[in-house]
């Protein structure tokens, strides 16, 4: 759960760093699409002001001093990991696409769990060992 709302602040739902498909035509946080940051904060604290229709996520669900624990733990990490972990949890990409990118065996699963899992380990491990 930490490392989705990680993600989540990451790609900009909550006010963290700006993915590039916020600039195409169409965007999550509305259908126009937006050209800056700017529109993005600005359609946030509207949704977070006049609540949220059902399954958005506002504002007011991020929580961003996890998320910033998370980040400094996450550049502790090796690039491989880091790239796991952004692939999945930031730019939502699909397991088989980043099991082509980083050379994992898709099939059997066993191979893209342990993969995760280990990635997922070394955050915990980073964050249990007091390195904030």
């Amino acid at each position: 759960m930490r490392l989705k709302n990680w993600g989540l602040c990451q790609r900009g739902r909550g006010g963290g760093v700006m993915a590039t498909r916020e600039t195409r035509s169409t965007s999550p946080y509305g259908g126009q699409g937006y050209k800056c940051m700017t529109a993005v904060a600005c359609n946030l604290l509207r949704i977070a002001a006049n609540g949220a229709p059902p399954g958005k996520k506002t504002l007011a669900s991020m929580n961003f001093e996890d998320a910033a624990i998370i980040q400094r733990a996450y550049m502790q990490l090796g690039v491989k990991h880091q790239m796991l972990l952004k692939n999945l949890y930031v730019l939502e990409q699909a397991p088989n696409a980043i099991c082509r990118q980083l050379s994992i065996k898709h099939t059997p699963g066993h191979h893209w769990n342990r993969a995760l899992a280990e990635a997922q380990e070394a955050v915990g491990d980073i964050l249990n060992n007091g390195n904030r």
